[in-house]
């Protein structure tokens, strides 16, 4: 598949990028909202959602040991000094003309963690993904809920809280089908895209 008359667009040239947030707009069939992201101007924006951007800021510039109550945590998730961490790491899962991306918050070959300051619900699909990501060897995902801790406007600290725990499902590699499907769909699609730019006044 040629992308090249969108070479403008990053998520579209030189092939699709396909991730979880995509998933959620697919499953929901908002195609504008598809469309608003593959052109880079997608931003759900709310006041939980950016909230939960700015605890994340926090944990990645600090790293995941200074959050409170972390400690209790590590022997739980297996982590020990010498366990290599990646934290924030982009993975990319290559295809000919797709590609899907993960960044999950924290990750070692066997466990993956993410942290979450809104709800807690909804959010299995989303570790089994990450599972799936990282690789075979990846068989629990934790769910953290992460309380930021205000002094006026600034955020000053990062309090763990509640733990979910996931094991990795059977059916994990389902996930290459379903981002077929999606990749699939929006070629099929590309002329309503090209509608949608046109009326929206974006160039190609």
């Amino acid at each position: 598949m040629d992308f090249s008359k969108y070479k403008k667009f990053r998520r579209i040239y030189p092939k699709l990028r396909l991730s979880w947030t995509l998933y959620l707009l697919y499953i929901r069939r908002d195609w504008v909202g598809i469309w608003n992201y593959l052109i880079g101007s997608y931003s759900p924006g709310t006041k939980s959602q950016n909230i939960g951007i700015e605890t994340h800021e926090w944990i990645k510039k600090k790293g995941y040991k200074k959050i409170l109550g972390i400690d209790r945590l590590l022997p739980i998730f297996e982590l020990k000094e010498s366990t290599p961490v990646k934290q924030e790491k982009k993975i990319i899962k290559d295809y000919d003309y797709y590609s899907i991306v993960s960044i999950p918050d924290l990750y070692t070959e066997k466990i993956v963690v993410d942290w979450k300051s809104g709800k807690m619900n909804g959010y299995e699909q989303q570790m089994q993904l990450y599972m799936w990501m990282i690789g075979k060897d990846c068989e629990n995902g934790f769910l953290v809920a992460t309380k930021p801790i205000y002094k006026g406007d600034k955020l000053k600290t990062v309090q763990a809280g509640k733990v979910f725990q996931y094991r990795r499902s059977e059916k994990s590699d389902i996930w290459e089908n379903v981002f077929e499907t999606i990749a699939q769909d929006i070629i099929n699609n590309l002329k309503n895209f090209d509608k949608y730019l046109a009326e929206s006044g974006c160039d190609i």
